[in-house]
């Protein structure tokens, strides 16, 4: 609990407390020199000189100045030795081969995180045809050292949606033959589906759901066709990074023109949120979204908190 010095009253967050000096109080100097000036909160000082740490939120300090020599000093510190090093692997190599390795764990809280053909195959494939009630299906699924795309539990099988990005050189088809020649020798079986085939052609869902009642250990589709598809289109790896960044590009606009239109007041408190439920992403994401696509607009137009470092110096 955080008391108000002004008038005892007593709040769960430092976010609350720092809401109730400036509305109630007027305080204008910010919640760390309030904390300087009430609390006897004193500033940290670098681990390496005598300069005042580096302020990073509220009243969290980094351990150094920021000075770049500070900083090598205490990677220096940081280094691990060989023992621990080993214990680390021998640790991982455990949780890998248990299946417990919880790294991508993160993509399936947060559903903005999927590719669009992940998302695609999720409506038209898993939901419009009820196989989730039909089957256990778990999403980036982690197997001693690989994450499964969509597996389905009960019957031991890895669905795999393959983007343009499987096949821009010889080094990822070798690692997705090594791949599912693991899972084979484990007892999966691996249906492997090409976003092109998703796009162009019907018949492959019709394919997939026959084969899940009545399947082959394994569906290997000709990677020679799919690369002679990729050529006649002209996708080079190269290619392929700038068609990823004009996509890009291009959704940007769009959204840009949508937050124009929309009767958002940025010039108070509150805006970030909003941004975020318009564009679809996480509630916190909407001023990173504003600067990285929208940075004049930021900095002329968006209300912003002040900092109570500034008021220090």
């Amino acid at each position: 609990m955080f008391i108000c010095k002004f008038c005892e009253k007593e709040y769960e967050s430092l976010l609350s407390l720092s809401k109730h000096l400036v509305n109630n109080h007027k305080y204008q100097g910010g919640l760390l020199q309030y904390y300087v000036d009430y609390e006897n909160f004193k500033i940290p000082k670098c681990k390496y000189c005598d300069k005042e740490a580096k302020y990073y939120n509220g009243l969290i300090f980094r351990k150094t100045c920021g000075d770049k020599r500070c900083i090598i000093k205490s990677c220096e510190d940081r280094k691990i030795d060989n023992k621990t090093k080993s214990k680390i692997s021998e640790s991982m190599f455990k949780v890998h081969k248990e299946g417990n390795h919880p790294g991508w764990s993160f993509i399936n809280k947060d559903s903005n995180r999927r590719s669009y053909p992940e998302k695609w195959f999720i409506k038209n494939v898993l939901e419009k045809h009820k196989l989730y009630s039909k089957y256990v299906i778990k999403e980036k699924f982690p197997f001693h050292k690989y994450f499964l795309d969509f597996a389905i539990i009960d019957l031991k099988v890895d669905i795999e949606i393959d983007g343009q990005q499987h096949f821009i050189d010889e080094k990822s088809i070798e690692h997705d033959r090594k791949r599912d020649e693991f899972l084979l020798k484990n007892d999966w079986k691996v249906y492997r589906i090409t976003w092109l085939e998703l796009k162009n052609s019907p018949k492959i869902i019709d394919n997939l759901l026959n084969w899940l009642n009545d399947g082959d250990k394994y569906r290997k589709y000709n990677v020679e066709e799919v690369l002679k598809l990729l050529k006649k289109r002209n996708v080079s790896k190269k290619q392929y990074i700038s068609n990823r960044r004009n996509n890009y590009n291009e959704n940007s606009k769009k959204l840009v023109l949508k937050i124009e239109k929309s009767d958002i007041d940025f010039s108070k408190q509150g805006w970030v949120k909003k941004v975020s439920k318009l564009l679809n992403i996480s509630e916190n994401k909407g001023g990173w979204w504003m600067k990285r696509n929208m940075i004049d607009f930021y900095i002329e137009k968006c209300w912003k908190r002040k900092s109570s470092r500034s008021s220090t110096d």
